[in-house]
C-alpha cells in the first residue's frame, strides 16, 4: 500500500500536473505549513473512526463538486457504479455489509457505516493513492487498485484484492484490524516507534512516539514519514529521500475537511475552553453549545500555553465567541454570503436577511469561520423555516426574536400551508424566549416538569394538583404537553380552585367537569374568577342533600357548608336515603367550608368547657345540670360527642334539662331511668305549671323505661318514710294508717323513687 510512487499508467507529467492542481485547490483559504505536521499524531481517533461525518448525499455532492465535468469517454468517480457482494459481519471489524448494485458514494457510505471508519478518510485515501476524487479521465487500473490495498512498494499489486469495492472495503477493514490486533503490528500507539523516511533505508529514520491508534494505522498502511524536504514543499515534491503518503493524507484532509485534530483546545492549568479553526480560537460558552457543532469531551485536546497563545482569539469586528449562527470569513468563496444556523452537528441555511432579522439575530450574533470548518458540519437539504419542531415533536413559530408554541395541526396548516418544519434541538430552541402560544380560545398545557396551566390569551391559571385538574374537567379542554421551558410565558392570575365565580357573581362548586350552583354562602368557597368561557364549557348540575369525599364521612350540604352526620342511624333519622348521597372528588369536597355537626335530638354533647348538654332539637341544646340528672335519664358516658365552639354556636342553649319533660301534650317526671306520666289532676300537688313547659323531643327519653304513672305519694328506695306531695313540697306521713287514710286505702298509689328523685322535693311539715 503506497503513496511513494504513482500506480497510474499515465505520464509523469500528467501525474505532477494533477498533484499541483489538487495541492493548490485548498479549501481553508490559506496554505498549510509543514511545521504544523505532527508525525506522532497525524489524525485523532475520534475523527478517523467517525462514520457519521457525511451522508450519502453529502458524499455525492462532494464528488460532484470536485469534478463538475468528466472527460468524454471516461467514467469519473462521481458516476461510477458497481455490483457489490454481501460481506458477513466479523467481530470488532465490520458489521454485515449488504451487497447490490451501488454508486461509488453509496459504496463509500455503506462501507464506512459497516466498518466504522470516517468516509472522509476513505475519500482522502482514494485521492492520495489514485487521484480518483479529482481525476476527469480515470483509467481502469485506478479503480482496480483504488486504495492501494495489497500494493506494496516493493512488489506488484495482489490480484486477489482488485476492484473498487474490494479496495474500499478491505482498506476500511484493515484499519479496524490494526486496532483490534494492535500487538501483531510493528507500529503501535503509546510507545516510541522507529519510522523510515523512504523505502530506501539509507535515507534514514527517526524515533516517533505515536499518540493514538489512527496514526499507528496510517503508518502500518503506509510505513513512511515525510522528511523535512517534503514538509518544506508541502504542495510539491521534496528530494530523493522524500515519501509523500502520510504527508498527503494529512494535507488533503485538512484542505478538504478541516483539522485532523480535535477542535476544542485547553491547557492543563486552566479550565477555559476554546474552539479552534486552525487560524483563530473562539471562546466556548458551554459544552452544550459545543455539542451543537458535533463536539464532545472526546474532541478536547490539551495544548501548552505557548501553543494556545500561538492561535489568537478572534477579534473585532467578528465575535470572539462561538455562536449558533456562522458564516464563512470570505464572501468570495463557494459559500458567498451564506448564513447558517448551527444545530446538532449540522448547518441549516438561513433563507434571507429578512429571516435572519426576524429570528432576532444581528451582526454581532455571527461567528466567522473558514469555509472548510463550516463544511465539516452536515448541510441541511432545506433552508431554515420559521416553523420549527422540538425533539419531543412540539411545534413553534419563530418571529420577532421569540417563539410561539403551536399545539394543533389545524392551526399550523392555517399559518403555514406548506407544512415546512425545521427540527431543532432543545438547546437551540432555548435561545428564543417564549411568548403567547398560537391557539384559538382557552386551552391548557402540561409541562414536561409536571407543571399544568390553563391559558386564556396571555393570562394563565396554575393548576396546583391533578385533583383540581379533574374537577375542572381539563381532559376535555384543548390540553397539550410541552417542554418545561414553555411554562415561563404568560401572566399568572391565580391558582385554580374547585370553585368559580362568573361575571354575574354566580358561584359554582366544580366537580369532575360539572358546575353546581351554590345559592347560599358561596363566598365561603373562596372562588376564583376566570373568564366565563372556562366556566360555561362545563356541564351544569344540582348538588344533592348529602355529600361525601373519598372517605366514609357523610355531610349534610346546607347553606354552602358541609355539616358532618355522625352516624348512619342519624342519617336515617334525618330522613335521608342512599339516593340523597353525592360523592365528590376530594379536591371539591375539601374546599367546602365545614359547618356545625348535624346532630339529632338526644345527642349528648361534651362541650369544650367540660360541661354536658343534650340536643333537644336539631338547633338547640339543654344543659345537664348534674351527674345525678345524667344518671336519672339513663345516659351513657360513652355516648358523649365532643363538640367545638362552632358546633355550640349552631345549638344555642335553651335552658336546663329538668326532671319534668313535656312530649307533645304529655308530661313526665324522670327518675332512675324511668319516666312517670304525670296526670294533670296532680299538677298542683307537684307544683307544676304544665303550660309553662316547652315540648321536647322524645329522643331525650330514649334510655328510660316505658311510662309509669306519677302519684302524689312517694317514698325513697332506701328509706321507709312515706310522703305526700302538696304544692311541690313533700310532707312526711306520720304512719301507715295516715297514708291509708290520705290515699283512700290505695296502697298501690305509692311511687318509690331513688334517693335523688325523692330529694328533689323539699320537705315540709308532717301530716298526722
Amino acid at each position: 500500500m503506497t503513496s511513494f510512487q504513482s500506480l497510474r499508467a499515465k505520464s509523469l507529467l500528467t501525474f505532477l500536473t494533477v498533484l499541483t492542481v489538487v495541492g493548490l485547490s485548498t479549501g481553508t483559504g490559506r496554505a498549510l505549513s509543514g511545521n504544523e505536521f505532527s508525525a506522532g499524531n497525524i489524525i485523532d481517533d475520534a475523527i478517523f473512526f467517525n462514520s457519521s461525518s457525511m451522508s450519502v448525499d453529502q458524499i455525492q455532492n462532494f464528488l460532484n463538486a470536485k469534478v463538475p465535468s468528466c472527460r468524454s469517454g471516461y467514467t469519473c468517480l462521481k458516476n461510477y457504479t458497481q455490483d457489490t457482494q454481501t460481506r458477513a459481519a466479523e467481530t470488532q471489524l465490520c458489521a454485515q455489509y449488504d451487497g447490490g448494485t451501488k454508486s461509488s458514494a453509496q459504496i463509500i457510505f455503506d462501507v464506512s457505516k459497516a466498518c466504522g471508519v470516517n468516509p472522509q478518510v476513505l475519500l482522502v485515501l482514494l485521492q492520495k493513492e489514485q487521484s480518483l476524487v479529482t481525476d476527469t479521465w480515470p483509467e481502469d487500473i485506478q479503480y482496480r487498485s483504488a486504495t492501494g490495498f495489497g500494493c506494496p512498494d516493493t512488489a506488484p499489486c495482489d490480484a486477489e484484492y482488485y476492484g473498487f469495492f474490494n479496495q474500499v472495503y478491505n482498506a476500511a477493514r484493515i484499519y479496524k484490524r490494526y486496532a483490534r490486533d494492535a500487538n501483531q503490528y510493528n507500529y503501535r500507539s503509546g510507545r516510541n516507534n522507529n519510522i523510515l523516511y523512504n523505502p530506501n533505508s539509507s535515507c534514514g529514520s527517526s524515533s516517533v512516539y505515536l499518540q493514538n491508534q489512527a496514526t499507528a494505522g496510517l503508518y502500518t498502511y503506509t510505513p513512511y514519514q515525510p522528511n523535512l524536504a517534503a514538509l518544506n514543499n508541502l504542495y510539491g515534491t521534496g528530494d530523493g529521500c522524500s515519501a509523500y503518503g502520510n504527508r498527503n493524507f494529512w494535507r488533503m484532509f485538512n484542505d478538504w475537511f478541516g483539522s485532523t485534530h480535535g477542535s476544542l483546545i485547553r491547557t492543563v492549568t486552566s479550565g477555559d475552553l476554546y474552539y479552534s479553526d486552525g487560524q483563530e480560537r473562539f471562546i466556548i460558552p458551554s459544552m452544550n453549545l459545543a455539542a451543537q457543532y458535533g463536539l464532545g469531551n472526546g474532541d478536547v485536546r490539551f495544548v501548552t500555553q505557548q501553543q494556545l497563545d500561538a492561535t489568537p482569539v478572534a477579534t473585532s469586528p467578528y465575535s470572539d465567541r462561538l455562536g449558533t449562527v456562522v458564516k464563512s470569513n470570505d464572501d468570495s468563496d463557494a459559500d458567498g454570503g451564506a448564513l447558517y444556523l448551527v444545530d446538532n452537528g449540522s448547518r441549516i441555511p438561513i433563507a434571507s436577511l429578512q429571516q435572519f432579522t426576524d429570528l432576532g439575530f444581528s451582526s454581532s450574533s455571527i461567528t466567522y469561520l473558514p469555509l472548510t470548518t463550516i463544511q465539516r458540519l452536515s448541510l441541511s437539504a432545506v433552508n431554515l423555516s420559521n416553523f420549527v419542531q422540538a425533539p419531543d415533536n412540539s411545534i413553534y413559530k419563530i418571529g420577532s426574536g421569540q417563539k410561539q408554541a403551536i399545539f394543533e395541526l389545524s392551526k399550523l396548516s392555517q399559518l403555514d400551508p406548506s407544512g415546512a418544519l425545521t427540527r431543532l434541538s432543545d438547546y437551540t430552541l432555548s435561545i428564543w424566549n417564549n411568548t403567547t402560544p398560537l391557539v384559538d380560545g382557552d386551552y391548557g398545557i402540561i409541562g414536561t416538569d409536571g407543571g399544568v396551566r390553563v391559558y386564556n390569551g396571555a393570562n394563565y391559571y396554575s393548576v396546583p394538583s391533578m385533583n383540581v385538574y379533574g374537577c375542572w374537567g381539563l381532559s376535555s379542554l384543548k390540553t397539550f404537553v410541552v417542554p418545561s421551558y414553555d411554562l415561563t410565558n404568560g401572566t399568572k392570575v391565580s391558582d385554580l380552585r374547585c370553585a368559580a365565580q362568573d361575571s354575574t357573581s354566580a358561584i359554582y362548586l366544580l366537580d369532575n367537569g360539572t358546575r353546581y350552583p351554590i345559592t347560599q354562602n358561596g363566598a365561603g368557597l373562596s372562588p376564583v374568577s376566570p373568564p366565563d368561557s372556562l366556566i360555561t364549557r362545563l356541564s351544569q348540575g344540582n348538588i344533592k342533600s348529602v355529600i361525601k369525599g373519598s372517605g366514609s364521612e357523610l355531610s349534610s350540604f346546607e347553606a354552602g357548608k358541609a355539616r358532618p352526620i355522625l352516624s348512619m342511624d342519624a342519617f336515617f333519622k334525618f330522613g335521608f336515603t342512599g339516593s340523597d348521597i353525592q360523592t365528590l372528588d376530594d379536591a371539591s369536597y375539601n374546599i367546602i367550608p365545614k359547618g356545625a355537626k348535624k346532630l339529632t335530638t338526644g345527642t349528648l354533647l361534651l362541650e369544650p368547657s367540660g360541661a354536658v348538654s343534650i340536643a333537644n332539637t336539631t338547633s338547640s341544646r339543654l344543659q345537664v345540670t348534674s351527674i345525678q340528672q345524667f344518671a336519672a335519664y339513663g345516659y351513657d358516658w360513652n355516648g358523649l360527642v365532643r363538640v367545638n365552639s362552632t358546633d355550640l354556636a349552631a345549638f344555642p342553649s335553651s335552658g336546663n334539662l329538668s326532671s319534668y319533660i313535656k312530649i307533645g301534650t304529655d308530661v313526665y317526671f324522670v327518675d332512675g331511668r324511668v319516666r312517670y306520666l304525670v296526670p294533670s289532676a296532680i299538677d298542683s300537688n307537684l307544683g307544676l305549671t304544665r303550660s309553662a313547659l316547652t315540648p321536647q323531643g322524645s329522643e331525650l327519653l330514649m334510655n328510660t323505661t316505658l311510662p309509669w304513672t306519677m302519684t302524689k305519694f312517694i317514698k325513697s328506695s332506701n328509706n321507709p318514710a312515706v310522703y305526700e306531695l302538696i304544692g311541690g313540697l313533700k310532707h312526711p306521713l306520720a304512719s301507715w294508717d295516715v297514708y291509708m287514710r290520705e290515699s283512700g286505702n290505695r296502697p298501690q298509689d305509692l311511687v318509690i323513687l331513688t334517693p335523688d328523685g325523692t330529694a328533689s322535693f323539699n320537705t315540709d311539715t308532717t301530716i298526722y
